[in-house]
């Protein structure tokens, strides 16, 4: 089912109303009815933010990227005016072998016919989200995604704005609009969820890289 599109019967239409377990967002991320939406994660704008930032989010984007790559989590990669802001960063692109990268000059992701279409193919409901700048591309995707009925987690540690304020007031009003605020942690161990999966090497490595990397 297309998430992008609510659906409006006609009057006509008789539709039995949802069972409540149908319309409640599962309380927990699931890696089988998940994607990753990775915003404008690039040369330029990676460049623009102060060091600390920049180092906590590309430790954040690190784990996301290696959790989603060891659980087979799809991976959608944008790249705003890449002619002026560069190419996503090696780091990132790179990791995610099989993901789509779509060039972009709305600052809505979301606004975007390719990406929507590309959300819509892979058909999974849970969309986790980070990127650059957190205020700017990554909460306009946010808004939009959320009221369009999709289920948007932004990982705001793998996020990053050149002013920590506007990353605030970007959270509060990300959390009015249903979006629900998770760390790369959370989003690791949600997908892992089980102590025996066989990825859980990878993904617990991947946890502490994380940690040595936020704490260099």
């Amino acid at each position: 089912m297309s998430m992008s599109h609510v659906l409006n019967p006609e009057p006509s239409e008789v539709v039995s109303p949802p069972e409540p377990a149908a319309i409640q967002p599962p309380p927990l991320l699931e890696a089988g009815r998940g994607q990753l939406l990775l915003i404008d994660v690039q040369s330029g704008l990676a460049a623009a933010m102060p060091e600390a930032i920049r180092r906590r989010a590309l430790a954040g984007l690190d784990l996301l990227v290696r959790a989603a790559t060891a659980l087979g989590v799809p991976a959608t990669i944008t790249e705003h005016v890449p002619e002026r802001l560069g190419a996503t960063l090696p780091a990132v692109g790179g990791e995610l072998a099989h993901a789509s990268i779509i060039p972009k000059s709305h600052f809505c992701a979301a606004a975007d016919p390719a990406v929507g279409r590309r959300l819509d193919a892979l058909d999974r409901p849970q969309v986790v989200l980070a990127g650059m700048e957190t205020h700017v591309c990554v909460l306009q995707a946010g808004l939009v995604l959320a009221a369009r009925g999709w289920g948007v987690h932004l990982v705001f540690d793998a996020s990053a704005a050149r002013d920590e304020r506007d990353a605030e007031v970007a959270r509060a009003r990300a959390v009015q609009a249903g979006i629900v605020p998770v760390s790369a942690d959370m989003v690791a161990f949600e997908w892992l969820r089980r102590a025996d999966h066989p990825a859980r090497r990878a993904v617990i490595d991947a946890v502490k890289a994380k940690a040595a990397d936020q704490a260099g």
